[in-house]
């Protein structure tokens, strides 16, 4: 199992740094609206909100497909249009995995495509394990994201979806965490492992791992950890700064 794993590699001398989490909401609702209703109060409002304004601007017309047929070119613009303007860049994909993906995963890999009119405006790449939905991959056309507050509402689609096909975790991923936590969602955390053959140098990469931990940089996970240091020490936060 993974804590036997972790203990493990304790014992063998690894570095441990941590990741960034992931980011997990357990599905308890049997509707979009229970859901909803079970927000905070200024959430649900602030959600309904922008369903109301992204129902008033327009139709949106969003379907699940595993054939993505000549769509891959929109697909990849909008996946490369997100990479762009993260703050945050890991890996980065090539249109052939976009085209193969499905091909390779027949029904476990989605993508659900959201459309203005004819234009592709969202997608997002999903995988399906036992019951968990897996939010893979995004993209979001600049304008249309915020006509729309198509993060919100292709959110609410997905897990509309969920409910309606039994699946009970929809894994939202990692970093962008501030409105997945105000969404629900709880903080999974994730670990990298690695050793240096060289014995000093694996004394040394254990002190600086704990400076270039995400939660160092990432302002949601540094409001988060100095929360958490503060109600070790019995300090209560004043409620401007315990907000997340």
């Amino acid at each position: 199992n993974q804590s036997g794993l972790a203990a493990l590699l304790d014992k063998k001398g690894f570095v441990r740094m941590e990741n960034f989490p992931n980011a997990r909401l357990k599905i308890r609702s049997d509707s979009l609206e229970g859901f909803i209703q079970g927000l905070s109060k200024n959430m649900r409002k602030s959600l309904k909100k922008k369903l109301r304004l992204s129902h008033e601007a327009g139709d949106l017309k969003i379907e699940v497909a595993e054939d993505i047929n000549g769509a891959y070119p929109d697909i990849y613009r909008l996946y490369m249009n997100n990479f762009n303007n993260s703050n945050v860049r890991l890996e980065t994909l090539t249109p052939e995995f976009f085209q193969n993906i499905c091909r390779n995963m027949p029904g476990k890999a989605k993508i659900i495509l959201t459309r203005h009119n004819t234009k592709l405006v969202a997608f997002n790449l999903c995988i399906l394990n036992d019951d968990t939905f897996i939010d893979k991959v995004i993209g979001f056309d600049d304008e249309a994201s915020r006509r729309f507050n198509l993060y919100y509402t292709t959110f609410c689609y997905n897990l509309e979806w969920c409910i309606k096909n039994g699946y009970r975790n929809y894994q939202l991923g990692i970093i962008d965490y501030h409105p997945k936590i105000r969404l629900g969602a709880e903080l999974i955390p994730l670990y990298i492992y690695f050793k240096s053959t060289k014995p000093l140098m694996n004394f040394l990469a254990k002190k600086l791992a704990r400076f270039i931990e995400p939660k160092n940089f990432d302002p949601t996970l540094k409001l988060l950890a100095r929360k958490s240091a503060q109600n070790k020490a019995g300090i209560v936060p004043s409620e401007s700064r315990s907000a997340v």
